[in-house]
């Protein structure tokens, strides 16, 4: 097995007694309760945003199902009061009210694990699995070796709160389909092709107003906006690493050309690092913070141009049809020491690939310029990855857990 894998194993088993003794019993117990199907709960990131799928099928089923009762649980007091601010139901993961909803919920919601909510009480409830996006990456299962897969099926019979059977996995293609039935080790049948509730905000007609965007268009009159979003890596030195060749003079001066603005934002799992990058007054750099934008596919659609590398964005980002730039500097060292892809870079991307920050600022002006040789090639890749490309998203969610539950 993997460094990182025997880890896993140690923490679980030096936690064992506590899953044993204390929440194991309270996972049993939920079983004696009644479950109402028309109770469904909701979560997002264990617990700790209000972001995402999850998210926006919550506010869906909220606006269009009045027979359905739907709750949202966090682990912040932060979440829990701007929900309800909204009208919405929301409680504490781990408050006696979020325990007893989960034992009587029929339907459990989630975009990371059964973490996102109280995870003790889901016994009999069906459970709907959104994910955060397409991954190129490897993901769950398909990260590890063989030795242990042996070891999570055997945790799997002792802790089944801790890894559930999914009645439901939702997928934008049936080419991400696939790599889900491996990743979480589930029957192909259990897997829907709905499309994935973020892409209803990607592509609303009336996108939800973004402060930062609205500043930038109002006060510095910003006709571009470029995103660098780079997926996440295992240390914060990788990631930080990313702008060591930048040469912030030059990039200043392409953007300032083209009346353009270039923002850089962090994967969540890097949302404590600070910039690396020295914010100037005048700068056409801006480094966006987690609470300035905690939603990337709201942001997403005031996007002209992507830059990325092996994040899942560049899926979303396709049902938009605009440029992408790819930035896969370390390519063979992310391989290598952080994750696998599921195919051949090369042949998954659709865009310009850069090897460093002076072939993008190249690739840059000119895309910005008004060069755009990949809209017909984006157009089949939008078909590979994404089968829908419209707002039913939700809807088309909804009537598969209808069919479940019933």
């Amino acid at each position: 097995m993997k460094f990182r894998e025997i880890k896993k194993v140690i923490r679980n088993l030096l936690i064992a007694p506590v899953y044993l003794f204390i929440f194991l019993p309270l996972y049993w117990l939920s079983y004696i309760f009644p479950r109402n199907k028309k109770l469904w709960l909701f979560g997002a990131w264990e617990g700790h945003r209000y972001t995402d799928s999850s998210r926006y099928l919550f506010e869906y089923v909220c606006a269009n199902e009045p027979d359905i009762r739907a709750v949202w649980l966090s682990r912040e007091n932060s979440l829990v009061n701007m929900v309800r601010q909204r009208n919405g139901e929301a409680y504490l993961i781990n408050s006696i009210k979020g325990y007893l909803l989960s034992c009587l919920a029929g339907t459990v919601i989630v975009n990371v694990s059964t973490q996102d909510i109280n995870q003790l009480g889901i016994s009999r409830a069906k459970k709907i699995q959104l994910w955060h996006g397409s991954p190129l990456k490897k993901i769950r299962l398909d990260e590890y070796s063989k030795k242990y897969r042996i070891i999570v099926n055997v945790l799997q019979r002792i802790f089944p709160y801790r890894l559930p059977e999914w009645d439901i996995i939702v997928s934008p293609s049936p080419v991400i389909s696939e790599r889900f039935v491996t990743a979480f080790g589930v029957a192909k049948s259990n897997v829907k092709v709905t499309g994935s509730p973020r892409g209803d905000v990607i592509l609303a007609s009336n996108p939800a107003k973004v402060s930062i965007i609205q500043f930038l268009k109002e006060n510095k009159k910003v006709e571009k906006v470029i995103l660098y979003a780079p997926t996440w890596r295992k240390g914060n030195e990788e990631a930080i690493e990313l702008f060591s060749e930048l040469d912030r003079n030059r990039m200043e001066r392409c953007l300032a050309v083209h009346n353009a603005v270039l923002l850089v934002k962090w994967h969540y799992v890097h949302r404590a690092l600070k910039p690396v990058i020295n914010e100037l007054k005048e700068s056409q750099i801006v480094w966006l913070s987690e609470e300035a934008a905690p939603d990337i596919n709201e942001l997403l659609p005031y996007v002209d141009v992507l830059i990325t590398d092996y994040s899942g964005v560049y899926f979303d980002y396709l049902l938009l049809n605009r440029p992408i730039i790819f930035a896969p500097f370390d390519l063979k060292e992310y391989v290598i020491g952080d994750r696998d892809l599921y195919e051949d870079y090369d042949k998954a991307i659709v865009g310009p690939k850069c090897e460093n920050w002076n072939d993008l600022m190249n690739v840059l002006d000119t895309v910005l310029a008004g060069k755009d040789e990949f809209r017909e090639s984006r157009i089949i890749a939008q078909k590979k990855y994404n089968t829908f490309v419209d707002t039913k998203n939700c809807k088309r969610v909804v009537s598969e857990i209808k069919k479940v539950l019933k």
